[in-house]
């Protein structure tokens, strides 16, 4: 099973679930699993940002050390495996089976709507375990501040989990690459 911290990936301690490896401890860190945002304008043209916002949110997730990310390949198979169509992504039932097969304690889940140059992304955070949403968060602004919006969620993401994050985290954060 595959995780988006070099600490995960050294562990060697994992179980197979079907074709999905899960890990046998989590270190006493969050594993969280960023699903691609649902695309409410059905616009094909649009489809790249679902996994493209959920890419960016778990690059930004990735710099707090307190979380474990699933890796979105493991994701995509985990998917295949279940059947599930991109649709089903918003869909807590289905999220929460997806969250269990890739042994995550938090998913984020949501969709996403562009309308002219303003973009809207609502995301709830899921607890796998109890199945309630811990959270929401919904930014809207210009296309032109995609990064500065996916900052905020990231955020929003972070102080749910009651975590602290000193200056050079948030540098990491918010560094937008080129």
């Amino acid at each position: 099973f595959l995780f988006s911290t070099a600490q995960a990936q050294s562990d060697s301690s994992t179980t197979s679930t079907g074709s999905v490896q899960r890990p046998l401890t989590n270190q006493g860190k969050t594993v969280v699993a960023v699903l691609p945002l649902e695309n409410l304008m059905q616009d094909p043209r649009l489809d790249f940002q679902s996994k493209g916002i959920a890419a960016t949110l778990t690059t930004q997730l990735n710099h707090v050390p307190e979380l474990i990310l699933v890796e979105r390949l493991q994701i995509d198979k985990a998917v295949k495996e279940l059947g599930f169509s991109q649709t089903a992504f918003s869909d807590t039932t289905r999220g929460l089976q997806l969250g269990k097969m890739l042994a995550a304690q938090v998913l984020v889940i949501g969709e996403f709507q562009v309308q002219g140059d303003t973009i809207r992304m609502t995301v709830r955070f899921l607890d796998v375990e109890t199945g309630q949403i811990s959270h929401t968060a919904e930014v809207t602004g210009s296309t032109n501040t995609f990064f500065s919006l996916s900052d905020k969620i990231t955020y929003e993401l972070i102080d749910t989990l009651h975590i602290q994050v000193n200056n050079k985290v948030k540098t990491k954060i918010e560094e937008k690459q080129t």
